[in-house]
């Protein structure tokens, strides 16, 4: 989306046309007003829209529009380095969310934990994490996109961690599944 305004200003129209229709549909909806509020720095309405979000697919058990709401959040605060938000979201009010991301997601789960874990100063911990996705991803993943994404944060949280040289492998990986995939994380 390159004219932020412009996708606001349709959206809001998209959802002015939809208020008395399909609710799964208007969430959706907001999810995508949500993402677009981020961009342009709206964080307060995007997380209170976010929120609303959330809590609506738990209440009707929408589990594909929670994992999208979860998902575009948790990507807006790894992207903004809010990581002490993203642990505060995952331990305090929605630790249920956590504990469902164990059970039916590890590759998300241990990224997020690897974060979370670097954000409460637990750099062991958080490598320890970093260690398994990059096992579970490049033995089982395809994705280029995805390892790229993966290997970048391992890179920059090695580097935050004053570990150079490890941090240049796997930016120098970042970039080769980058390179595959056509793509620049």
């Amino acid at each position: 989306i390159e004219n932020y305004n412009s996708a606001r200003t349709y959206k809001l129209k998209e959802i002015g046309l939809k208020l008395n229709q399909d609710s799964l549909s208007l969430m959706y909806d907001y999810s995508d007003l949500a993402r677009i509020l981020y961009y342009e720095k709206e964080n307060i309405k995007a997380d209170k829209l976010t929120k609303k979000i959330i809590d609506y697919a738990q209440r009707n058990r929408h589990l594909d529009l929670l994992n999208t709401a979860f998902t575009r959040h948790r990507t807006y605060l790894v992207e903004n380095g809010k990581l002490m938000e993203l642990s505060e979201l995952y331990t305090k009010t929605y630790p249920k969310e956590l504990a469902r991301l164990q059970r039916s997601d590890t590759g998300t789960y241990y990224r997020t934990m690897a974060l979370i874990s670097e954000a409460q100063g637990l750099n062991n911990e958080a490598n320890q994490f970093y260690q398994k996705v990059e096992l579970q991803f490049d033995s089982q993943n395809t994705n280029s996109v995805l390892l790229s994404n993966i290997y970048k944060r391992y890179g920059q949280f090695l580097w935050r961690t004053g570990q150079p040289i490890l941090a240049i492998d796997k930016i120098k990986r970042s970039y080769h599944f980058a390179q595959v995939a056509n793509y620049l994380p």
